[in-house]
């Protein structure tokens, strides 16, 4: 099949081979992640069967569920939200190395965050939860402070995990990100098959927490090999942490919606019999594995690049942002309508 496409673009102008060519590179970086995306799919799909035999649908796992809701919003969303404000920045700098300098002011804005945070869901764990979760009885309401205290660690590991992955994405190194989901999925499992006989629930937390840690320090030393901790003192703005966090501040709000309609909907779940709202989590489960294959990799690999087309050309980047946005538009909508027929 090669040899017939390099025919073709000899008789192309040169300009249109260029164009062919980069859009023939970007699919197979494209199909190379959507392999590693694929494959840890199918580990977090061994995963929820790991957890359905173990746990099925009781009041132990929706006590879990309903905490994770929480270790998301400030663990992996916050994280989400620096990754994108990082990236976002770097598009106003002409060099990685430049973009890359503000990382260390930027961790250490983020270990203040990070100790506020863990201080006061520490403190104020048994009220939140007590608020949100009403129905649940005092042996669940023990069981879910526990849990949160547990899953203190772990979601510092994730909001510091966002950060580096967004100087990853600006030093071009893409596949730790989507190897994170994996790592966490096989320590899960590991997890759950060596000690859930003897630590019951705990043994999922203990999981997400290990495989939290590992993908933290897959990132550090990715970042200690390309470089990233290596900055000139001179370039760091003391500024720096304050402009990522206010950019990531207006991403958060959004994020933070989005953490409230799923609190609610778990919160109005556990009014319902014991194991509604593990069986909300499984479905949820269901619809995002097929759109996680294609769009994860194509919004991962593709925004960087749409930043700084933005950052040069504003109409050629809502151009770029209107035909991605309208691709990933139909794709999801045929990916819902063949889970809604096959659920």
């Amino acid at each position: 099949m090669v040899w017939p496409g390099r025919m073709l673009l000899s008789f192309l102008g040169t300009e249109t081979r260029g164009t062919v060519a980069a859009a023939v590179e970007s699919s197979r970086s494209l199909s190379g992640y959507s392999l590693i995306t694929a494959i840890g799919l199918l580990l977090g799909f061994a995963r929820e069967l790991m957890v359905a035999s173990t746990f099925g649908l009781s009041p132990q796992l929706d006590v879990f569920v309903a905490v994770m809701s929480l270790q998301l919003l400030f663990g992996a969303q916050i994280g989400n939200a620096l990754e994108t404000a990082f990236i976002a920045g770097a598009a106003k700098e002409r060099t990685s190395a430049a973009a890359v300098s503000s990382l260390k002011p930027a961790l250490y804005g983020l270990l203040s965050v990070n100790a506020a945070v863990v201080c006061l869901l520490w403190i104020g764990a048994e009220p939140l939860l007590r608020m949100i979760f009403s129905r649940f009885d005092d042996t669940q309401q023990a069981l879910a402070i526990h849990t949160l205290h547990a899953l203190l660690l772990p979601m510092v590991f994730a909001s510091t995990a966002g950060l580096l992955r967004g100087a990853l994405a600006v030093l071009g190194s893409f596949a730790p990100g989507f190897l994170s989901g994996a790592i966490v999925s096989v320590c899960t499992i590991v997890s759950l098959a060596a000690f859930s006989s003897t630590l019951g629930i705990d043994a999922l937390a203990l999981g997400v927490a290990v495989g939290n840690l590992c993908v933290l320090s897959l990132y550090v030393w990715r970042l200690a090999q390309l470089g990233g901790f290596e900055t000139e003192k001179t370039v760091i703005r003391r500024s720096g942490w304050f402009t990522l966090w206010c950019a990531a501040a207006m991403i958060l709000i959004g994020e933070l919606v989005y953490a409230a309609v799923t609190l609610v909907e778990r919160s109005f779940a556990s009014w319902l019999p014991a194991g509604a709202i593990s069986g909300f989590f499984y479905a949820s489960a269901i619809v995002s594995v097929p759109l996680s294959l294609i769009v994860m990799p194509l919004v991962t690999v593709t925004f960087p690049s749409m930043v700084e087309t933005f950052g040069r050309d504003a109409r050629a980047g809502l151009a770029l942002l209107r035909n991605h946005g309208l691709f990933l538009l139909v794709l999801s909508i045929g990916v819902a309508g063949l889970v809604a027929i096959f659920a």
